[in-house]
């Protein structure tokens, strides 16, 4: 038996399929996801999410428990379904890789509309906004530095707000599993700040974001992304998926081919893009 064959068999071991994730925002959407697709030939799903994994790569237990809590309430949310049931019951085998899902399901990946987590009594604030978050991740620095003029021009000939979100800075002490690839998750938000016009930009961000994680001030700001008229998402993470799940004017800046192909469920064509120069 191999090791696929195995956590299948563990997954489908009762007559209720047992799924077991990490509990980051992107990992928790694609649980969701797939574990949806499974209602059509089962009554209820489990979902085991693997909080363990914070304390791991997140360095200092205070913060971790932050980022617990946050990720919980979140979670909360995205499985209200009541078909789903959150467990603290492991699946033997450990989380399941996102690629596998559907090798081990026997299921297609569906996008779904997320709507359903945020707050209905959302107003819009500006008539004609763009959002672009300036954490990045799995984007090449080199790439990102070697185009980012073209960012900065497409930005300023924007006929409305720009919205930034996300972190200025992205710890590397605290996140210590970006530590092996610094080059892929970074932040452009210095690069951005000071080269903007001014009078368009409307500041969200914060020094180091998931420090002190908010749920309520996190779903707000989704709910900003949701309404904006254009989205610009750099690199693959959970607010790229969570943005695609929200709006469908997201632009993805994506030169990974791995990643690509969940672009390609959500949006049209022209709307992947390699490099930011193919914004202009």
């Amino acid at each position: 038996m191999n090791i696929l064959e195995l956590i299948k068999s563990k997954i489908f071991k009762t007559d209720v399929p047992h799924l077991h994730t990490n509990p980051g925002i992107g990992d928790i959407i694609n649980c969701y996801v797939y574990g949806s697709e499974l209602f059509s030939r089962y009554q209820k799903v489990k979902v085991k999410i693997d909080y363990a994994v914070l304390y791991h790569f997140r360095n200092g237990n205070q913060y971790s428990e932050k980022l617990h809590k946050f990720t919980e309430s979140l979670a909360n949310k995205i499985f209200q379904d009541p078909r789903f049931e959150l467990t603290d019951e492991s699946l033997d085998t450990g989380p399941i890789v996102t690629h596998d899902y559907s090798k081990l399901l026997n299921v297609e990946f569906k996008p779904k509309d997320l709507s359903f987590i945020l707050n209905k009594n959302f107003k819009k604030q500006y008539e004609k906004y763009l959002v672009i978050n300036v954490k990045v991740r799995e984007y090449e620095q080199s790439l990102n530095n070697q185009n980012i003029e073209h960012l900065i021009k497409y930005l300023n000939n924007y006929d409305g707000k720009i919205i930034l979100m996300g972190d200025r800075t992205v710890d590397y002490n605290k996140n210590t599993e970006y530590n092996s690839y610094k080059n892929l998750v970074y932040s452009i938000y210095y690069q951005l700040i000071d080269r903007l016009n001014k009078d368009k930009v409307v500041d969200l961000t914060q020094e180091y974001l998931m420090h002190e994680p908010d749920i309520d001030k996190f779903l707000h700001e989704y709910n900003i992304v949701k309404y904006a008229n254009e989205v610009i998402q750099i690199g693959f993470s959970g607010s790229y998926l969570l943005s695609m799940g929200l709006n469908k004017n997201v632009k993805v800046i994506c030169h990974m081919n791995n990643f690509v192909w969940m672009a390609k469920m959500y949006l049209p064509e022209q709307n992947i893009l390699k490099t930011y120069k193919e914004l202009l």
